[in-house]
């Protein structure tokens, strides 16, 4: 299904060289980042400042820090590879995931429509899908010992990932950048940094399996979106 146009906002950590693709100049200084959860559970400042400016596509996956997964290299020239898991592998449901390699590609958004992947944890219905009429099937959603709220089989993630990103269009959709906090601002939530239009859109992938076609299969959220700010088809503040 096709819906009409919009644009994408996403949210970025602050960072002090201009987010492009290497560790914090000063780690230390930088508490800003640190308004965003992951990053304040998971920041290593030592070991940060042992690599500060050193280029992420240079540390070991194991090193990155976690800033990586919230979009903090988006003007960066450089390909960065990071390893993921699935949230429930813990899960028998999930023993043939595998960890999966996630590029984040030069100067790109890896994209994550939450708010799309929602569904009632009791009825396993997605709200939008109803409203959209999408081709979406709650009989394919998982029986799991425990509730959850997000969608989890591949083919009704694919279209509810797909019809979201049907209405970003390259060469038309902008992208609204901002952060959660910046140095010597208070007060404010959202804090807008730059913008630029969206010249290419990536393609979803799934996850890793020990096993050939299982049964049971998703995919990552995680989608790349294209920009060319540094080439003048847009700015940033900073």
């Amino acid at each position: 299904m096709k819906i009409p146009l919009k644009h994408l906002s996403v949210r970025v950590p602050w960072h002090d060289n201009a987010w492009n693709g290497t560790v914090c100049s000063n780690p230390r200084d930088n508490a800003s980042c640190m308004f965003l959860p992951r990053i304040q559970m998971n920041k290593d400042v030592e070991h940060e400042e042992a690599n500060a400016e050193k280029g992420y596509h240079k540390l070991k996956m194991n090193e990155l820090p976690p800033c990586l997964a919230e979009k903090v290299t988006f003007m960066s020239s450089q390909t960065v590879e990071r390893e993921v898991s699935h949230p429930y592998d813990f899960n028998d449901k999930y023993k043939h995931y595998q960890p999966t390699i996630l590029k984040t590609y030069p100067f790109s958004f890896n994209v994550v429509p939450y708010r799309w992947m929602l569904k009632d944890p009791k009825t396993e219905e997605s709200e939008i899908a109803n409203e959209l009429e999408l081709n979406y099937d709650v009989n394919k959603e998982p029986d799991l010992d425990f509730e959850n709220s997000w969608v989890q089989q591949k083919e009704n993630q694919e279209e509810l990932l797909n019809t979201f990103i049907s209405a970003i269009e390259s060469e038309k959709s902008l992208v609204f950048i901002y952060a959660k906090n910046i140095p010597l601002v208070d007060g404010i939530d959202r804090v807008l940094i730059g913008v630029g239009r969206i010249t290419k859109i990536g393609h979803i992938q799934s996850y890793k399996y020990s096993i050939t076609n299982p049964r049971f299969q998703s995919v990552l959220w995680e989608r790349p979106v294209f920009h060319e700010i540094q080439k003048g088809d847009g700015f940033l503040f900073q």
